[in-house]
């Protein structure tokens, strides 16, 4: 009996060992989560996935957006309009285009600013390639000679 009670005893001391080392390692591995969670918490490139982008490109790229919705309409019932409906009330379709984007108005931007200043008088008498392209544009344009 004193064998059976001694083997019976040391199983119950390799059982007990096994759930001590492994209580001690699912310890340590909350206390090691916890510890790197709070690091990243603290961490300055954390906080900064937050911040609100307040440059010049982003604040005129919000205005933009604002500038083409349409906050009275609910997104819900007729999202174009929403989305699309500020661009809609301040943009009018010419006469010679059957319709108007984002992209027809930069192109005439573009246009215009090519022309103003291969038109204007120069300002950098020294700069040949700029003469150049304003003397090929004047052949073009003045086609009385």
């Amino acid at each position: 009996m004193d064998e059976n009670k001694q083997t019976h005893r040391k199983s119950n001391e390799r059982l007990y060992c096994t759930l001590l080392v492994f209580a001690a390692l699912v310890i340590t591995g909350l206390v090691a989560g916890i510890v790197v969670l709070a690091l990243k918490l603290k961490d300055p490139n954390h906080e900064k996935e937050h911040q609100v982008c307040l440059t010049e490109g982003c604040t005129r790229a919000a205005a933009r957006v604002l500038d083409s919705i349409d906050a009275s309409e609910d997104p819900c019932n007729n999202f174009y309009r929403f989305a699309c409906g500020g661009f809609l009330k301040t943009h009018v379709i010419p006469d010679d285009s059957a319709n108007i984007d984002v992209w027809s108005i930069v192109r005439d931007n573009v246009q215009y600013t090519c022309k103003y200043l291969l038109e204007r008088p120069d300002l950098d008498p020294n700069a040949t390639a700029v003469q150049k392209a304003k003397d090929l544009y004047a052949s073009c344009v003045n086609t009385g000679k």
